[in-house]
């Protein structure tokens, strides 16, 4: 009788346990509806917005110049750069808008109507396989910082500077295994590219 009370009292702690887990998880998305993608990526909050004024004047074509980032970052995360470059290339193409999304070489011929985006990753962290599928959401986020730098092509003023940064929820990327750490990168070039089309006067 006394092993019967003993099992009763053990499922009861552990289904208070997982509820009390599970409502930690749900209180920090604050009751609002879920209008993010599948990865929880949480965009700066004034390029979610869309606050930001738009630029002085409308571009067609936009040239897309080599993402920078610091050599430790480059180090620890080599494929992180160039994936969130291709990304943001790749979604301002989808918008079907300009006359012309470019990069590399060709890019920097163009000048006439032209905005130059650049861009840094000055700050990130992505949480490995390894240490989600054992720490799960008490690992922390992943996170990437940008710095991103809008400049007129034919006159070589900078119209626009910004910092971005996007972040994973820990809880849904435990979740998902660990999925929406390893896509942060490309998330985060969409969000940039989200940001440029945001403030270009249409």
């Amino acid at each position: 009788m006394s092993l019967k009370k003993t099992w009763k009292r053990n499922c009861i702690c552990m289904i208070s346990l997982m509820l009390l887990v599970l409502m930690t998880s749900c209180a920090g998305k604050g009751g609002k509806p879920d209008t993010q993608a599948a990865s929880d990526v949480k965009p700066d909050a004034k390029a979610a917005s869309g606050q930001d004024q738009p630029l002085a004047r409308p571009y067609r074509v936009i040239a897309v110049a080599e993402f920078e980032t610091s050599a430790e970052i480059a180090k620890d995360y080599p494929n992180a750069t160039p994936e969130c470059q291709a990304n943001t290339i790749s979604a301002l193409k989808e918008k079907k808008f300009y006359q012309s999304v470019e990069s590399g070489n060709a890019a920097m011929t163009r000048r006439d109507g032209t905005l130059l985006v650049k861009a840094k990753v000055t700050n990130m962290r992505i949480v490995s396989g390894a240490a989600r599928i054992w720490g799960g959401a008490f690992t922390g986020s992943s996170f990437m910082e940008v710095d991103l730098t809008l400049i007129d092509a034919a006159t070589h003023t900078v119209v626009r500077e910004k910092k971005l940064s996007s972040a994973n929820n820990p809880w849904a990327a435990a979740w998902v295994g660990g999925a929406s750490d390893h896509s942060l990168p490309a998330d985060t070039g969409k969000m940039l590219a989200e940001y440029v089309h945001s403030v270009i006067p249409k």
